[in-house]
């Protein structure tokens, strides 16, 4: 699950298992669980993980750019080799936040929005370059494409 502020720009991923998220519709409660199949955004944050915060604020405050991301190691999607998954994190520290559904710049390729686990800025990439994308604040001269 991914939230989202005012201006559409991510503010955290969440990632539960299939398995916990079918036994929370299967508990007897609330009608939207029980007849729409529905769960409250505050029940599946209690079972699931928090996978990435947009933090950039506390992160640039208190100097400690793990604010912005889960721990190194830390298993961070079902299919980490899928490049445009969201959640997966490139050997630069790049975050996929989710796919823009905008045209990309090259040829086929869709807009995805990054975000930095180092600073936290967020911007824009085609999908094809995601695998070696690097931070446009602080790591490369290449800006990111309009989200």
């Amino acid at each position: 699950m991914v939230l989202l502020d005012g201006n559409f720009d991510a503010l955290e991923i969440y990632e539960a298992e299939r398995a916990d998220i079918v036994k929370a519709l299967s508990d007897p409660g609330s009608k939207a669980r029980n007849e729409r199949g529905a769960l409250a955004v505050s029940k599946f944050k209690s079972i699931a993980r928090l996978r990435w915060r947009r933090d950039s604020i506390k992160a640039s405050l208190t100097g400690d750019p793990s604010q912005l991301m889960p721990s190194p190691g830390e298993t961070r999607m079902a299919e980490p080799r899928r490049t445009t998954n969201v959640g997966f994190v490139n050997r630069n520290g790049q975050v996929v936040i989710r796919n823009t559904g905008k045209p990309g710049t090259d040829r086929g390729q869709t807009v995805y929005q990054l975000g930095c686990s180092e600073c936290g800025h967020v911007y824009g990439a085609n999908g094809s370059d995601i695998f070696e994308r690097k931070c446009p604040r602080h790591q490369s001269r290449f800006p990111g494409l309009a989200c």
